[in-house]
């Protein structure tokens, strides 16, 4: 499960309340490590970032509760990511507020030239 940030949880917060535009429609990918905490505001070496408007790039509740969702992104090799980026971190983000609402680290995972891989993180606003 993602870890979700201070300003994210702000964010939300206000947003329930009426008080905070915008909606979730950024994922980043990276390959730095030890960003995963709740005061963190972006990722540690993040190589690319993709909007709801690409293609690649979706969110879904769980179980029809809107404070849990999985984001999910596809990249190719080469193409949305050097070849052979080792990715191991993930990040979503509100653009219209410049927020950091949740990240991830793990294990790293080789995005080969021209190979697609899809990278998936739950996330429940909450903690």
């Amino acid at each position: 499960m993602a870890t979700v940030t201070d300003d994210g949880l702000v964010w939300y917060h206000e947003r329930t309340i009426g008080d905070a535009g915008g909606a979730i429609d950024e994922i980043a990918l990276g390959t730095g490590e030890g960003s995963e905490s709740q005061t963190a505001t972006g990722l540690t070496n993040q190589i690319y970032l993709g909007n709801v408007a690409d293609n690649n790039i979706r969110f879904q509740t769980i179980d029809d509760t809107p404070t849990k969702m999985e984001a999910i992104i596809t990249v190719r090799g080469g193409t949305e990511v050097p070849s052979g980026a080792q990715i191991t971190e993930f990040g979503i983000s509100v653009s219209e507020e410049n927020v950091l609402i949740a990240l991830d680290n793990f294990l790293p995972v080789e995005v080969e030239a021209g190979h697609t891989e899809e990278f998936t993180m739950p996330v429940e606003l909450g903690r």
